[in-house]
């Protein structure tokens, strides 16, 4: 099973407000998660560093069912998007443990999109 790395843009929804208030949320599914698989949030800039550790409990979820919607800032990106994930927060890093630099010294190699987690990364986080 693979482990994800997926970005978070803050400009289109606060997953901050998101996590402080709901332990699960649905999440839009872009790659092949497995159900079980981690998934690690990477957010960007100003932060630009892994925030959360999440476990994929559903995936290949035909619509919402957790309602979220007041920490949606950019509707067009989330809403009617197809297939979901339910991600179930494990656990929240401070903004300076898993920093963009660190994680391209340790095997990731790229965050523009969802990426899966290889050795170096997994032994890493």
């Amino acid at each position: 099973m693979n482990d994800w790395v997926i970005p978070c843009n803050t400009n289109a929804y606060d997953v901050f407000g998101a996590f402080k208030e709901l332990k699960r949320i649905d999440w839009k599914q872009s790659s092949n998660v497995e159900k079980g698989a981690l998934v690690y949030i990477y957010v960007g800039a100003p932060v630009s560093a892994i925030k959360y550790k999440c476990r994929a409990v559903e995936v290949d979820k035909p619509e919402v069912t957790i309602d979220d919607s007041k920490f949606v800032l950019q509707g067009d990106a989330y809403v009617n998007y197809g297939r979901y994930m339910c991600l179930e927060l494990l656990e929240e890093y401070p903004d300076t443990r898993f920093t963009k630099t660190l994680l391209i010294a340790n095997g990731l190699s790229t965050i523009q999109g969802p990426s899966r987690v290889n050795d170096v990364l997994a032994e890493f986080l």
